[in-house]
């Protein structure tokens, strides 16, 4: 009787060890708030949002759970979000496509965003489909909004508008392997998430700059045929997110090749570059990440000049460029 005793309680053990317990359910997230929206490229824009903490109970599907089990079940939790491509209209008339989402650039399809492994102890809510819970936390999401024109500067209260965007949240407790097809089903018969509060002011980007001068000063005879050499620096100070800077010089005939310096000069004895004078330029670009993350900086440009004659005749010579700042 010990023995066969042993043996029930071994069989009866292992069978409650391999009880298979899951329980999926999907929240709907309704709305998000806009954290910024900040230019990234002529017609880009990074819309960074966070989700709003309630939600609604989409789908339940679980077997062996219940509210009352506090059995520590292991599993993943996911937030998945699909952007329609095509475009829309913004409040002020913009048109717009969404063309990623946290770098994700497939539209027309399901992205797992900050997923994790998860242990739950709570068992499994026995809310009813449609009620909602809040769940006290959130996280951000990265949109890139790609425009057919760029927004002019102004202040826009886009608060309520609804982007072509759908977002699931997903408690998957016991690995579930049928959610994908739930969700997908759900995803079909989603409607867009609006932005609960979207106030948001475009500057136009501006750059203020110092006036430099290149002065030659005094040469010898042979320091003129040897030819002198002078550089100073441009300082270019930005703000409000440039995403494009370049600069030139609007009198070509003056820069990289030799030109005439002085009026009354017969002789082709002088050039000016920008930048590093090694490469001989006569522009310089720059793109939004030569500033700080929040979107303003100092640019220091050298601008060099160098002067040669073979015949040097004496005299004072003065002479001048205009430099173009294409800002963006």
């Amino acid at each position: 009787m010990r023995i066969l005793s042993l043996f029930l309680l071994i069989i009866s053990a292992n069978a409650y060890a391999d009880i298979e317990r899951y329980c999926d359910l999907f929240w709907g997230v309704p709305k998000f708030q806009a954290q910024s929206f900040k230019k990234v490229g002529e017609l880009e824009y990074d819309l960074v949002i966070k989700t709003d903490p309630n939600m609604y109970l989409r789908s339940r599907i679980n077997k062996n759970m219940y509210p009352w089990l506090y059995t520590p079940v292991d599993g993943v939790h996911t937030y998945w979000v699909l952007f329609q491509n095509g475009f829309y209209r913004l409040p002020n008339g913009i048109s717009f496509e969404v063309i990623s989402v946290d770098n994700n650039k497939t539209p027309n399809f399901s992205h797992a965003i900050n997923a994790g492994n998860h242990r739950w102890e709570n068992g499994c809510t026995d809310l009813e489909i449609g009620g909602s819970m809040n769940w006290g936390g959130s996280t951000n999401m990265t949109f890139r909004l790609k425009t057919k024109e760029p927004i002019p500067p102004g202040n826009y209260d886009f608060s309520n508008f609804s982007l072509p965007v759908k977002i699931f949240y997903e408690e998957n407790k016991g690995f579930y392997t049928g959610n994908l097809e739930i969700m997908r089903k759900e995803m079909s018969s989603a409607l867009f998430v609006s932005v609960d509060h979207w106030r948001l002011e475009v500057k136009a980007p501006t750059c203020s700059h110092n006036q430099p001068s290149l002065d030659f000063g005094q040469m010898t005879y042979e320091q003129a045929k040897a030819g002198v050499n002078i550089s100073k620096n441009l300082s270019l100070s930005c703000k409000d997110n440039p995403v494009s800077v370049k600069l030139y010089f609007k009198d070509t005939q003056k820069t990289v090749t030799e030109a005439f310096c002085g009026k009354d000069s017969v002789e082709k004895n002088c050039k000016v570059t920008i930048g590093d004078n090694n490469n001989n330029k006569d522009n310089i670009s720059f793109n939004k990440d030569s500033f700080s993350s929040s979107g303003s900086g100092t640019l220091n440009i050298p601008i060099s000049a160098s002067f040669k004659s073979k015949k040097p005749e004496p005299g004072p010579f003065k002479d001048s460029v205009i430099i173009v700042a294409e800002i963006n």
